[in-house]
């Protein structure tokens, strides 16, 4: 008898990234979308002490980088509910693409612009 167990690229987990501020956010978003394009996906609040990047990924993903700009850890059903219970939800879906998009491609606007 055939077992069904999960394909390991199907297996997502939630990380927690918390930002301070903007910008740590926008950085850390254009890094990751760089990195790896459309496997990252997430959605964004703001809470009282900054920012919540809730992220859903692959397990073997690396996401250490991620330290450099804010506190990354793993999510727990209180992480999320406090985002949803004292922040205001900013974008519902695709938050790292929609930013890191943004800001990446303002990157290289700013580049071109100083040849």
């Amino acid at each position: 008898m055939k077992t069904c167990r999960p394909r390991r690229d199907r297996v997502k987990v939630m990380k927690v990234l918390d930002f301070a501020d903007f910008d740590a956010l926008a950085g850390c978003a254009a890094m990751l979308y760089r990195r790896y394009k459309g496997a990252i996906r997430g959605r964004l609040y703001r809470i009282p002490e900054g920012y919540r990047l809730l992220v859903t990924v692959n397990p073997r993903t690396d996401l250490t980088a991620c330290r450099e700009f804010g506190r990354l850890q793993s999510a727990s059903c209180l992480s999320e509910s406090y985002a949803e219970e004292y922040g205001e939800l900013l974008i519902s879906e695709r938050a790292v693409q929609k930013i890191g998009r943004a800001f990446v491609s303002s990157v290289r606007r700013q580049e071109f612009k100083e040849f």
